[in-house]
């Protein structure tokens, strides 16, 4: 069962969300997009969607690549701070 489950779980992360940056570029509420200054895969796509979306705007942590949460959670959770609370950009 819990093989299953791995399995399942793996493929979602694999296949889900299939998003572009034009795809989400009609959203009107405000967005947040954060990404690690090093993650070399990811960032390309970061900058595309707050091109793409008129109300995003971008948050991009240095010295930290993919795992963003994972590696700067402090600066994750007061740059989510500060943009709910009205104080974005910094």
């Amino acid at each position: 069962m819990l093989h299953g489950l791995r399995r399942r779980g793996v493929r979602l992360w694999r296949d889900y969300p299939q998003l572009s940056a034009e795809s989400v570029g009609a959203a009107e509420a405000p967005a947040l997009v954060i990404a690690g200054a090093k993650d070399h895969s990811e960032l390309p796509h970061a900058v595309a969607t707050v091109e793409a979306v008129p109300s995003a705007e971008p948050a991009v942590v240095p010295g930290v690549g993919h795992a963003v949460p994972r590696d700067a959670p402090d600066v994750v959770v007061e740059t989510i701070d500060r943009f709910l609370m009205g104080r974005w950009p910094p």
